[in-house]
């Protein structure tokens, strides 16, 4: 059985880590389609891991009223920059992305010390193998 759901999306085109988030009115059979459905429509950030906000159910009604306001939206029928720039109040409504809780990979003083040990250890046992090989190839004169 088809049912409605307003489905909340980052929406992008409006500079690097902003987004704008519009609520997209979906016919599907659960939340999961609903959710995949709506991360295939232009100007979704489509491979942005959380570009899906929220997903819930709405009635019909509530379904007719979200895909006539998104057909007022002039974000959305803006074909470039040009004209984005011309929409009233536009920069009101981006936000900024949330900033992920990853560990930084900013390097530190004692990181390089252990990487540059390391390679420093690398070269030595580089150049001892060399010195076994011309050493053993010496010994080995089979050749006179």
């Amino acid at each position: 059985m088809k049912k409605y759901f307003e489905v909340q999306a980052m929406c992008g085109h409006v500079g690097k880590g902003k987004y704008i988030p519009i609520s997209f009115p979906v016919v599907a059979i659960n939340r999961k389609e609903a959710a995949k459905k709506v991360r295939s429509y232009p100007r979704v950030k489509h491979h942005h891991k959380k570009a899906i906000l929220n997903v819930c159910e709405i009635s019909f009604d509530s379904y007719l009223k979200l895909k006539d306001a998104n057909n007022l939206d002039a974000y959305l029928h803006c074909n470039n920059i040009q004209q984005q720039r011309q929409i009233d109040n536009l920069g009101t409504r981006i936000h900024h992305m949330p900033v992920s809780s990853a560990k930084s990979r900013r390097r530190t003083k004692e990181y390089m010390l252990y990487k540059l040990q390391l390679a420093r250890l690398c070269n030595i046992a580089q150049e001892r193998k060399i010195q076994e090989y011309y050493s053993s190839a010496l010994t080995d004169n089979s050749w006179n």
